[in-house]
């Protein structure tokens, strides 16, 4: 079995930081390089969690986004951070986001704790489930 060479970890932080910079200068190119050679680092972290495979691909699209929207005040390169390391910080923060987004119960699902019944417009459910509850004093 042939020996593959792995390239140098700090060879290729350099050629991120080289592509980084010149996207922050507008290059395009250097744009869609970064993106594509981080795409499936991103992909793979937020696929754990996600339900399907086009929310994951979902998710990845949002962290791209949204790293493409801060890369003007992207200080990790001054701190010897790498931009992979910042876009799986991104991946995380949004998957969180997410999780306690679907763990919070929607105002519809949250019951009348005050004793007063609802407003008689609505569903036929809802309005069943406050026919035995008292009417708010005035």
């Amino acid at each position: 079995m042939p020996h593959q060479a792995r390239a140098d970890p700090d060879q290729a932080e350099s050629h991120s930081g080289e592509l980084l910079r010149a996207a922050r200068a507008g290059d395009r190119d250097a744009l869609n390089r970064l993106c594509q050679e981080n795409w499936l680092p991103v992909y793979r972290s937020v696929a754990r969690w996600a339900g399907t495979p086009a929310e994951a691909e979902d998710l990845t699209q949002e962290v791209f986004v949204r790293a493409i929207q801060s890369l003007g005040s992207y200080r990790g390169a001054d701190l010897d951070i790498p931009y992979r390391a910042y876009l799986l910080r991104i991946s995380r923060n949004l998957v969180i986001d997410r999780w306690r987004a679907r763990q919070r119960p929607r105002s519809s699902e949250l019951k009348n704790t005050d004793g007063c019944s609802p407003p008689s417009t609505g569903s036929p459910t809802r309005t069943a489930m406050y026919s035995g509850s008292a009417s708010c004093a005035a």
